[in-house]
């Protein structure tokens, strides 16, 4: 059976009150959060169900928080699946977000629904080359090597 960690609600970028202390907790929390429960743990993926970010625009330390955790998990061989909240999708008129930008760089697969209105089906099947695609099969996460 796998096992898997499930996050919501990181909100790296936590900006509240010019304190930029508060932003750090949020980072310092995430990263402990996997330290001890996906890292000690050895669990077989992490599921991140949503607003990995406070904003839709973030600021470039925001990205290295998340990159740092992400890297942190792929050296130990733990996947990440993760799909938007309503802090982190993209912005409206733009046809990316940054969540699809670490998914690009190996760092997560981000799962989202296709482009109906271009033709696509709303929900297909991962594919690992393209980086792209609605739904995954867990099994697979529990065995695969990190990608």
């Amino acid at each position: 059976m796998a096992r898997f960690l499930h996050l919501a609600d990181i909100h790296l970028g936590f900006d509240r009150y010019d304190n930029r202390t508060r932003s750090q907790d949020f980072f310092r929390a995430f990263y402990d959060a996997l330290e001890t429960y996906a890292i000690a743990e050895s669990v077989d993926f992490v599921l991140i169900a949503g607003d990995l970010f406070e904003h839709r625009l973030i600021q470039p330390s925001t990205l290295n928080q998340a990159q740092i955790c992400l890297k942190y998990l792929q050296d130990a061989n733990i996947p990440v699946i993760a799909i938007e909240g309503n802090h982190d999708n993209r912005p409206y008129g733009t046809k990316t977000s940054w969540l699809r930008y670490l998914a690009e760089w190996g760092l997560l697969t981000f799962l989202e629904p296709g482009d109906v209105e271009a033709g696509h089906p709303l929900f297909s099947h991962w594919d690992q080359e393209q980086r792209y695609g609605g739904y995954i099969d867990l099994a697979w996460c529990a065995t695969a090597p990190y990608q």
